[in-house]
């Protein structure tokens, strides 16, 4: 019998209990380190993982490694290996797309490998050619279990990092005792740093309306002390802006908002509107967060929102 377009063998299947341990294990492991700025030690832990599900999956089938994919990626952003940011970025953008149904492929597009592509305006014509690739194994019904083989096959250059627009250096950091500017300017920016994309979009909005941005990645605080300066320099600012699209620390941060007086914005990405899944708790702390649906629309939320405020 004929294989029909409509089945998907690149469905990533669920893992088995002794694997998903290993796996919340190792992933536990590298998120302490990313948290504790160990980058190095949190690339190994993120490159085990994708070793560990790459090996393990069924020869029939797939296991979804977007995850450590992207979160190595972010490990040499902020190690300003750019190059290798965003093969990694590219790896876990083909994931995505591999794990989606057929019919729904562009949800795809709104998770963290893509907002962040986007976000530092990599060529879309690029993009294009590699959901091209997907589309047309997906419709062969071809099974993919290594994404690089999707690259491979359309890799032209050996810095892919030139077809970005803007990359931010993230590892120049500011003495904690710098801040220069007036209390009413300061803005608190917040939210998961694995999304940095949309966190450098909301800073560079705030200098345009001429606010002084604080993200506490750009500050030299030590590792034992992470926590503790980070809530320090949202008490010292009088705005905040956090992007809630995916959960992370920065959710402890939002319940002092109220306890500092710090008036906020709180927004998350979102194609179909659909609320985050931490709606429910910001909810009952007395926050509503805002959808945006493109970069643009981010900006323009955020500009208002200062331009109101000013």
């Amino acid at each position: 019998m004929a294989t029909t377009a409509k089945q998907n063998v690149n469905a990533p299947v669920e893992l088995p209990p002794d694997l998903l341990r290993q796996y919340q294990r190792i992933s536990g492991e590298g998120a302490v380190h990313q948290r504790m700025l160990r980058l190095k030690e949190a690339n190994e832990s993120f490159k085990e993982l994708y070793e560990l599900l790459l090996e393990k999956q069924p020869t029939d089938g797939r296991y979804h490694k977007g995850g450590p994919l992207h979160l190595r990626g972010i490990t040499y952003l902020y190690q300003e290996n750019p190059n290798l940011a965003i093969r990694y970025f590219i790896l876990a953008y083909i994931e995505d797309l591999l794990s989606k149904k057929l019919g729904e492929i562009n949800r795809a597009e709104a998770e963290p490998a893509a907002l962040t592509l986007r976000g530092f305006g990599f060529k879309e014509t690029y993009l294009t050619k590699i959901k091209k690739k997907i589309v047309d194994a997906r419709k062969q019904n071809r099974l993919v279990q290594d994404p690089s083989t999707i690259l491979n096959d359309l890799e032209q250059k050996s810095n892919l990092s030139s077809l970005c627009r803007n990359i931010p250096k993230l590892s120049q950091k500011r003495p904690l005792g710098s801040i220069q500017s007036d209390w009413s300017k300061r803005v608190f920016v917040g939210g998961n740093y694995n999304n940095p994309a949309t966190l450098y979009a909301i800073k560079e909005t705030i200098l345009r309306e001429g606010f002084d941005p604080i993200l506490a990645i750009e500050f030299d605080i030590p590792e034992s002390k992470i926590h503790h300066h980070t809530l320090m320099l949202l008490h010292s600012c009088r705005l905040a802006v956090f992007d809630v699209s995916f959960e992370g620390g920065h959710l402890m941060e939002i319940e002092r908002l109220r306890d500092y007086g710090v008036e906020c914005l709180l927004v998350y990405g979102s194609f179909d509107q659909t609320p985050p899944r931490v709606s429910a708790m910001l909810k009952t702390i007395g926050y509503e967060p805002n959808p945006y649906t493109s970069q643009d629309a981010l900006i323009k939320k955020v500009g208002a929102f200062l331009r109101e405020k000013r």
